[in-house]
């Protein structure tokens, strides 16, 4: 499949309006020019584009990387080493990147949504925030359980579903939740939570939730959990991929999942 369908069909997946930030997506390595001449035989999708996600496409032979955060952040940036041999490791092999960011996170199948399917939690709203541009963006997903879940079951599901041995949370085991808030990635913005308040939400669950909020939902006796970010990523990533080959069957996409920490 040529490079320009595929990144046509990630648009239709990911489209920019799904963005809260404002953050970098698109091609950002490899010749941008006549991309409708260039196929792609196999392609590897990771969450980062780690030194060791880029040797790992090198040794499979994939001339694309699609990942969710971005090659040029200022973090790798600045580690010239670094820089200087993934982009020398790119170029010998001929690898593109395109990064697609966060439009993933509120996409309809992107990493929220993701999430939920896994934990069996279906949604019954969205969970909607002012994006950089003043639109307003689904970045999570609500869940109502009507008091069918306590947050020891929570627990038990996200451990057994996602495949992980320890969950950060807060609250009593015993209490039953009615409303969960299901956020991918990141709940950083403390901006969002008044509308959180304002829907009546009694837990969060999410890959990283920034300290101040932690403190609010203590104050609050909201509960949350917190799942880790790569772990809420690579399951709206593993999605992608998938539905990426369904579009374009003559590609091999492969996943690259190696989380760049894990609990001991």
């Amino acid at each position: 499949m040529y490079l320009n369908q595929i990144i046509e069909s990630i648009n239709e997946l990911a489209p920019s309006m799904y963005s809260v930030s404002g953050e970098t997506y698109g091609l950002e390595f490899g010749r941008k020019t006549n991309i409708s001449s260039i196929i792609i035989k196999r392609c590897q999708v990771g969450v980062n584009p780690t030194l060791n996600c880029i040797e790992a496409a090198c040794r499979c032979k994939a001339n694309l990387i699609i990942t969710h955060h971005s090659l040029m952040s200022p973090g790798f940036e600045k580690i010239r080493e670094i820089r200087f041999e993934k982009y020398r490791l790119l170029t010998k092999n001929n690898v593109w990147i395109y990064t697609i960011g966060d439009r993933i996170t509120g996409a309809r199948e992107g990493i929220s949504q993701s999430l939920c399917q896994a934990l069996g939690l279906e949604p019954t709203k969205d969970f909607n925030v002012e994006s950089f541009n003043g639109t307003y963006v689904p970045i999570g997903r609500i869940h109502e359980s009507q008091g069918s879940h306590s947050l020891e079951d929570l627990i038990i599901s996200i451990k057994e579903n996602l495949n992980v041995n320890h969950v950060r949370f807060n609250g009593d085991l015993s209490s039953r939740v009615k409303k969960i808030l299901v956020i991918g990635g990141e709940f950083k913005n403390i901006s969002w939570f008044q509308h959180l308040l304002d829907e009546g939400v009694d837990a969060i669950i999410t890959g990283d939730l920034d300290p101040t909020i932690k403190c609010i939902c203590s104050d609050l006796s909201i509960s949350f959990l917190e799942v880790s970010h790569y772990e809420s990523d690579i399951i709206g990533m593993s999605k992608l991929r998938f539905m990426l080959s369904m579009k374009h069957p003559n590609t091999d996409f492969e996943l690259f999942d190696e989380p760049i920490f894990t609990y001991h």
